[in-house]
């Protein structure tokens, strides 16, 4: 929130919980916060930030979120930073995989049901931008949507996140992660986000770290299968240049159903994550019962890779 008087703006952060019950109760909390914040400091701008966001909204959900905000707010600016189809599918593709089973349904073709829902609306705005590392303004995404949107934060106003406080994570992890999303796989009495954490934290430790890329031809499929680019351009003026891999064979995403099916998975350091996550579950967290698993080799237990 940004308060008159105060250059360095108020920062406040919630993370929702493990279960339904948690992230009901917390998200009621952090609303009170917000409200009670509101009226104590009467702040000129308040920014929500979440990468759930950028997803599909039902009118009937667009409405209540408008319908609340502007009980805080007289006017409303929805800003939203788009990556190119292949990009934006195999970040789609890493967050479904992490709680939900199969890949076959991951959103991340379509643009329109994100912004839609809140176009045409009185006193709401939605503006849109390119999201690449290259073109943003110090490489980084608030220091980019400040000097768009508010100028009178500085550089030095800013508290920047580490650089891994967002990493995305392994093929072999997405690979494990669906399997124990689809049954395949246990570790016991860990909720999803719990599992998600140990896997993160074995991938992390586990040599061999790559960032996931796509099999040859699937990111001219995802652009070709992206039915409204020109809407994009004749809406926004956003354009994105289609990938240069000609010789790649065709292919139809309606076939692929396994994580390996869209990028390489190296199996054996899957085997590898997978040992390291069971031992830092049980020696954390307790979840594996009684008998210890394997310890992982030394060489499973090198330092986080550089990346």
């Amino acid at each position: 929130m940004l308060t008159p008087g105060k250059p360095a703006p108020f920062r406040t952060i919630f993370k929702l919980g493990d279960t339904e019950e948690e992230q009901l109760r917390t998200s009621l909390a952090a609303w009170n916060t917000l409200l009670n914040q509101i009226e104590a400091t009467w702040p000129h701008t308040i920014i929500l930030s979440a990468e759930l966001f950028q997803r599909p909204w039902r009118p009937e959900t667009a409405d209540h979120i408008v319908e609340t905000l502007t009980s805080i707010a007289d006017t409303i600016t929805v800003v939203s930073y788009l990556r190119a189809p292949d990009a934006r599918f195999r970040a789609a593709l890493q967050q479904h995989v992490r709680f939900r089973p199969g890949v076959k349904k991951v959103d991340g073709l379509s643009y329109k049901p994100s912004l839609l829902p809140f176009m045409g609306r009185d006193g709401v705005k939605v503006c849109a931008h390119v999201f690449e590392r290259q073109s943003l303004v110090e490489g980084y995404i608030v220091a980019d949507f400040c000097q768009r949107h508010l100028p009178e934060i500085g550089p030095s106003d800013l508290i920047r996140l580490p650089a891994d406080a967002n990493e995305s994570i392994s093929p072999e992890a997405m690979s494990l992660l669906q399997s124990l999303n689809e049954g395949d796989l246990r570790i016991l009495n860990g909720t999803p986000s719990k599992i998600m954490r140990v896997i993160q934290e074995a991938d992390y430790s586990t040599p061999g770290f790559t960032r996931p890329a796509l099999r040859p031809g699937i990111a001219t499929a995802v652009h070709s299968d992206c039915s409204d680019l020109d809407w994009l351009k004749a809406t926004f003026g956003i354009t994105f240049t289609p990938p240069r891999d000609e010789n790649a064979p065709r292919i139809d995403l309606e076939d692929l159903v396994r994580v390996e099916d869209f990028c390489s998975v190296d199996p054996v350091r899957r085997r590898k994550l997978w040992r390291t996550a069971r031992w830092i579950a049980f020696r954390k967290y307790s979840w594996l019962g009684k008998r210890l698993p394997a310890a992982p080799s030394r060489r499973t237990q090198g330092a986080r890779q550089s990346r």
